[in-house]
């Protein structure tokens, strides 16, 4: 977008998506999303949000399990290095380099 008194442009994620899932499975365990416009205006769900098959022990009104596959639990806005160092520290993947945790702090 351009700022009309001065020129200036302003950079607007629209959407993004990081996921984590299994070799092989095109199914994620977890994904982080963000969708600014959605397919239907009307939409109710948060913009910013974590969905996974992670069964919630609660059921919504109709008796069915809540799972986080069927909600989106809200988040604030998720960048890359975050995903990187909890696939790393948490997950316990092997990073690529060995000053990784010094490179994600830049």
């Amino acid at each position: 977008m351009t700022d009309e008194e001065t020129g200036l442009l302003t950079l607007r994620t629209t959407a993004y998506r990081y996921t984590v899932a299994p070799e092989g499975d095109p199914e994620p365990l977890l994904r982080w999303e963000f969708v600014r416009f959605p397919a239907n205006p009307d939409a109710a769900w948060c913009r910013h949000h974590f969905q996974g098959p992670i069964r919630l022990g609660i059921q919504n009104r109709e008796g069915d399990e809540a799972n986080l596959n069927r909600r989106h639990l809200p988040t604030s806005g998720v960048a890359t290095e975050d995903v990187l160092r909890f696939c790393i520290a948490d997950l316990g993947v092997q990073p690529l380099i060995d000053d990784w945790d010094q490179q994600l702090r830049l």
